[in-house]
């Protein structure tokens, strides 16, 4: 018997994820909001992961569980969970996070009731490898302005983790984006488009619980991005050819004729840009001068 769509859909891709898998179920089936379907795309696990996932699956109806016969690469296999929703909203979430159970719930509230906004997210609380409580990401990015060149502007001057990529989104607005798209910062790509098409509203309440250790994907990626590394997010990618940062500010400027339909608007987001390559060049040639 085929269920009714829910208004959302969580995706989970995972990876040999044995570790914290149950306790981020459990996270997930126990919201408040229980009108989701959740979406796991195992990608050819070697551990446990398979094992938890279908045990979890066989006594919960809202699970639909997909095992990808080899690994696709970390990328892809985040669009594939995107790919498999046909809800209204989606809200993807890591195998080693964890939420507050109103966390859906609150996000879904926001979205409802303001059509400009794209994305709600919460504030984050910083967990280690044992779910200790040790601090919170404290990074304010004011992403609510009504004009996309204001927006984009804050979002490339802010250092953080993407955390509303952890958020419930619109899944139109999603699918209008490049998504993973398997190359060099797709994933600050993707906030970008998604700033450019609407609002990201941020809930007060720390509701997001993300977890920072050594081996986290999430840690290993800000601290550096090397060839093996970016092989793993996409391993079909020619990652030689796109390891610049001048291929992900040329996404930047693709995606604004594309997204943003006002030619004014779009000649302020082009000023932004430019004004953002130029602080970041200035603050590039001080560092330098001060090495030498």
């Amino acid at each position: 018997m085929n269920l009714p769509t829910p208004p959302l859909s969580i995706g989970l891709p995972v990876f040999n994820g044995e570790k914290y898998l149950e306790a981020l179920l459990d996270s997930v089936l126990g919201q408040t909001y229980s009108d989701f379907n959740l979406i796991i795309s195992d990608n050819a696990s070697t551990d446990r992961t398979q094992e938890i996932c279908r045990s979890y699956a066989a006594q919960e109806p809202r699970i639909c569980y997909h095992r990808n016969e080899k690994n696709i690469g970390a990328t892809q296999n985040w669009y594939r969970v995107f790919d498999l929703s046909a809800s209204e909203y989606f809200a993807p979430v890591a195998h080693d996070d964890s939420y507050d159970p109103e966390y859906m719930r609150k996000c879904l509230e926001v979205l409802a009731g303001d059509p400009s906004v794209v994305v709600c997210y919460s504030k984050t609380k910083v967990i280690d490898e044992n779910g200790n409580f040790v601090g919170n990401f404290e990074v304010e990015v004011d992403t609510t302005s009504p004009s996309p060149h204001e927006r984009l502007y804050r979002v490339l001057t802010t250092d953080y983790l993407c955390i509303q990529l952890y958020g419930v989104m619109r899944s139109n607005a999603l699918r209008a984006t490049r998504v993973y798209a398997g190359y060099y910062g797709c994933d600050k790509n993707t906030l970008f488009e998604l700033c450019l098409l609407g609002k990201m509203q941020e809930l007060p309440e720390y509701l997001f619980y993300h977890r920072l250790y050594p081996n986290a994907l999430g840690a290993a990626m800000n601290s550096g991005r090397s060839l093996e590394e970016l092989l793993f997010l996409d391993p079909g990618t020619n990652w030689d050819d796109r390891f610049s940062a001048v291929s992900v500010y040329r996404n930047y400027f693709l995606s604004v004729p594309r997204l943003v339909p006002s030619r004014a608007e779009r000649l302020r987001c082009y000023v932004q840009l430019q004004r953002v390559m130029l602080d970041k060049s200035v603050k590039r040639t001080r560092r330098l001068l001060r090495h030498n």
